[in-house]
């Protein structure tokens, strides 16, 4: 970028400011607090703007989840997910503290670009936002199993705290979640049709 351009490019955004309002009060405040942050955040989304990796699924349906308390134990998160727990025990323990959320909406997508877990959700821009803890995500998957890709392939959900719980359906219909870091470089295949699922606030 030239200097020139530098501030065309910030009298731009000013000009439409309009368009900033989707953002709700709290990503607001982020941005106002973290102004560094968001715009790397709004950098290397126009550096991946050619790539396209997710298309939305169920676009027709309203997606819930339902409202937690945080009071929830680690038997129900078992009973959950039978097939067991995997990961790092630090990150396996931070991802398990029940944290009480409110009811959610959730979108579901389905790869169809190669890519790690990075480029992937720093993809859906405003759409992105993270599951509060294992808690949250065994809410969605007990709620809509049926929206868990199948046949022992992941579901991923990006959580707080910097990890992603990718969900299995096991041959029995049994549920097993690994716990990667988010900056985990493994390049997921789209040839498998992979799920990536977010939540939202209702509206």
């Amino acid at each position: 970028m030239t200097e020139q351009q530098i501030p065309k490019l910030a009298a731009s955004l000013v000009e439409h400011q309009a368009s900033f309002t989707p953002l709700s009060v709290e990503d607001a405040q982020w941005v106002i607090q973290n102004t560094v942050e968001a715009i790397g955040l709004f950098l290397r989304a126009v550096y991946s703007r050619a790539k396209i990796y997710l298309r939305r699924l169920y676009e027709a349906e309203a997606v819930f989840v339902p409202a937690m308390d945080g009071t929830e134990t680690p038997e129900q998160l078992a009973e959950l997910f039978p097939g067991g727990i995997y990961g790092d025990a630090k990150a396996v323990s931070t991802a398990s503290s029940p944290t009480a959320t409110p009811k959610m909406v959730a979108k579901v997508y389905e790869m169809v670009e190669d890519g790690a877990f990075k480029p992937v959700f720093e993809s859906l821009g405003a759409e992105r936002r993270r599951w509060a803890s294992l808690y949250h995500v065994a809410a969605f998957c007990r709620t809509h199993p049926e929206k868990l890709r199948g046949d022992g392939f992941g579901t991923f959900f990006e959580m707080e705290g910097g990890f992603v719980a990718d969900v299995r359906v096991e041959g029995d219909g049994r549920l097993r979640v690994y716990v990667d870091p988010f900056e985990r470089d493994r390049v997921w295949r789209a040839g498998y049709c992979l799920r990536v699922v977010v939540s939202q606030l209702v509206a």
